[in-house]
Formats: C-alpha cells, structure tokens, sequence
C-alpha cells in the first residue's frame, strides 16, 4: 500500500534523509521516499502501519507538517 503526503518545511537533502530514515524505522514501512521540489513523502507500507504515528515522528523532528493528499 502506498500513501502521500505533502511536507512542509523540506528545504535540502538533510532534510530528505532525516524524514526518510524517521519513517523507515517503523515496522511495516518498506520505503519512504521523499520529493523535495514537489514536498511530497511516499510511503509504501503494510496495511496496518499507523499513520498518526508516523506523522507525529516527523512532526518530533523540528518544523516538519504532513498532509495525506
């Protein structure tokens, strides 16, 4: 299963692999793949991974917001 959302307060490739590795360490995420001119975040994942809790993952790493588009 894949979801997308968009982030705000992307702004370099630090940025990419800091949520990318955030995301990637929760069980049932497969990939994370951040787009920094686009400010989307895929995330392919099993059915049960809990969302919320990878958005407030993200959100723990300073200025970051996602949205599921």
């Amino acid at each position: 299963m894949t979801t997308l959302f968009h982030i705000e307060g992307t702004h370099c490739s630090s940025c990419k692999f800091l949520i990318e590795d955030v995301c990637q360490e929760i069980l049932g995420v497969q990939s994370a793949v951040v787009d920094l001119e686009k400010k989307t975040l895929a995330i392919e994942h099993a059915e049960d991974v809990d969302l919320s809790l990878l958005e407030k993952n993200v959100a723990n790493l300073g200025e970051y917001r996602l949205t599921r588009v």
